[in-house]
Formats: structure tokens, C-alpha cells, sequence
């Protein structure tokens, strides 16, 4: 037996013998400020988290003839926008994959065309504040044509979630979803990012961000604006589980009508303050996620923060106010 037969051989007995035992080396998001003391269970992102990461942000499938090719970075680490629509030119793009930046290799998926979310409409990039966007169009509850990307098993043990993300007016959405269970059920008519009824207790008792701004759970809103939403729950395990993006159940509502997400982070546990601090500022300032808007908080003092804001009747609200007594609808 020659080496080359022999090698072949030991790589077959690996792959097959050892592939659930396999150990992919984790990446450092040293990109967005932290160390090795905070590794990332997944990690998706239209820029380049990681400088151990040498793979693509996203895999792309084209309209006119279903051809798919992946995306990567620019050597800034921004997503290569000229390379994706070099690719698909004046047609749609849908998304494919997510590849998990991570190092973990949880790549979220969506093999069926009819329930890919979309990345370019018509030869234009779908982007929020100027950064690439992906956006979920979930069509009628209960058919085929739900948008969503899926893990290839649940994820559990969930003790820090950071995403930018914005739902659609009038639209639904979740901050995470499953096919089976709703824990991290948000409730549009309520104006929540996290429901006080359908969400599991860990969520509903869980720690909040909403940009800077700490917030208690059941005040954060359900932003439609785009926004760093970040959620720690009160206990990881079963009640924190998810295994996708972009559907709840597969059979009542789901994110739509553009609704998406432009990154999503999650950790095993909490992040230290200083290791949290570095993430939200790095996302804040790279999609400028900071509301300008001249709004007034309850001490009639100027306020950028959504949570922040009071509306025409002294409360909480979307529709802020103006130092002037102008309201702002978002």
C-alpha cells in the first residue's frame, strides 16, 4: 500500500469514525474589541469580525438562472459590494448561507429557494444606513413561502445575544426563532422586543440594551428603526433555545415585510461590562444606529435613545417629540 492510498484511507476513518467528535478552533472577534476570554458561540456579519477568519460573509444564489457563488470581504473587511453585484448584475439575490464567523461552523442555511431572504432587490443591494441588510419577507402563516435561515440543530445554551436588527412597521418579527417553541417571542401590537406573555421567563426576566441605553426587558422596544439590541437572559438552557431566523413555528407569524437583520452574535455567557461595552460601541458606530432625531426624554432633556423618548402624552412611545412640541412618527 502506497502512502497516498494509505493517506486517503486515514482521512476516510476520520471523517467518518470522528466527524462528531470534530473540533473546529474558535476565532477571537478581535475586530469588535474583544479578547479570548470572549469567544463567540456564532457569529454573522456583513463585515469581518475576526482577523482568524478567512472565509465568505455570505453564500448568494441569483434570480435569472439560480447560479449561487459566495461573498466575501473587502481587504478593509467590509462586504465586498462590488463583488456581489459583479455576480448577480441586475437580477435578485437571495441568501443562501450565512457563514458563522465564529469559528464554530454553524452556518445558518436555507436550501429552498421560495424561503431565501433577500440581500439584492433589481440590481440594488438591500442595505439600512448604508450597510448590507438582509430582509425577510414571510408570506401566508402556514405555506411554503416563509423566509427564514436555519441552523442544522437547536441551539441551547444562550447567554448573550447581540444583533442589529429592525422590524417593519406594521409588520411582525422575532429577535430569534424556532420551529417548534416561541422563547424569544416580541409582540409588535405591544410596541415589545421581548412579549410579556409568549416569551420564556429567562428572556422575559433577562437583562437589556437597546444601543447604549439599559433598559428593563418588558420597556424595550420593538424597534423600526435599525438598532443594537442586546439581550442576556436570566438562565441559559432549554427556555433559551433557537434554531433559526426569520420564523416562529413555521406556523403563525414571521418576520416580514423587510424586516432583517444586518449582524448577529451570540455567547455561551454574559459578556463582562468592559468586553460588552466594546461590542456595542463597535456595532453603534460602524451602522450608526445612534437615533440623531431631536427628541425629549421625561426630563425634557434631548435624547438620541429610542427607549428614551416621550410622546404626545408624556409616556414612553415611538412617536416621540421635539423640543419644539412637533411630534415624529417612525
Amino acid at each position: 500500500m502506497n502512502k497516498k492510498t494509505l493517506a486517503k484511507i486515514c482521512l476516510y476513518l476520520i471523517l467518518v469514525l470522528g466527524g462528531e467528535s470534530m473540533v473546529f478552533a474558535q476565532n477571537t472577534l478581535d475586530k469588535v474589541g474583544l479578547d479570548g476570554s470572549s469567544l463567540a458561540q456564532v457569529a454573522y456579519s456583513f463585515r469581518k469580525l475576526s482577523t482568524s477568519f478567512s472565509g465568505y460573509a455570505i453564500q448568494v444564489r441569483r434570480s435569472n438562472d439560480n447560479a449561487t457563488q459566495d461573498i466575501g470581504f473587502t481587504s478593509g473587511g467590509d462586504f465586498d459590494a462590488a463583488a456581489l453585484i459583479a455576480f448577480v448584475g441586475a437580477n435578485s439575490g437571495y441568501v443562501t448561507i450565512w457563514y458563522d464567523q465564529s469559528g464554530n461552523g454553524k452556518n445558518l442555511s436555507q436550501p429552498t429557494g421560495v424561503n431565501q431572504p433577500r440581500i439584492v432587490n433589481a440590481g440594488s443591494i438591500d442595505t439600512e444606513n448604508g450597510k448590507p441588510f438582509i430582509r425577510f419577507y414571510g408570506h401566508d402563516v402556514g405555506t411554503d413561502g416563509v423566509d427564514y435561515l436555519r441552523l442544522d440543530a437547536d441551539m441551547n445554551n444562550n447567554g448573550h445575544v447581540s444583533l442589529v436588527n429592525r422590524f417593519a412597521v406594521g409588520g411582525y418579527g422575532f429577535v430569534l426563532g424556532h420551529t417548534g417553541s416561541y422563547q424569544w417571542h416580541s409582540d409588535n401590537g405591544g410596541n415589545r422586543l421581548i412579549s410579556s406573555s409568549l416569551a420564556a421567563t429567562p428572556i422575559r426576566n433577562s437583562k437589556v440594551w437597546q444601543n447604549r441605553t439599559s433598559i428593563s426587558p418588558l420597556s424595550a422596544i420593538y424597534n423600526t428603526k435599525l438598532m443594537v439590541n442586546t439581550i442576556v437572559p436570566q438562565s441559559t438552557g432549554i427556555e433559551t433555545r433557537w434554531n433559526n431566523i426569520g420564523t416562529d413555528r413555521l406556523l403563525y407569524h414571521d418576520t416580514n415585510l423587510g424586516a432583517g437583520y444586518a449582524e448577529l452574535i451570540v455567547f455561551g455567557a454574559e459578556l463582562l461590562d468592559a468586553a460588552r461595552t466594546a461590542l456595542i460601541e463597535s456595532q453603534v458606530s460602524y451602522y450608526n444606529t445612534v437615533i440623531t432625531d431631536r427628541l425629549l426624554n421625561r426630563n425634557g432633556q434631548l435624547t438620541p435613545s429610542l427607549p428614551d423618548q416621550i410622546n404626545q402624552n408624556g409616556a414612553r412611545g415611538l412617536s416621540g417629540l421635539l423640543r419644539t412640541g412637533e411630534k415624529i412618527a417612525y
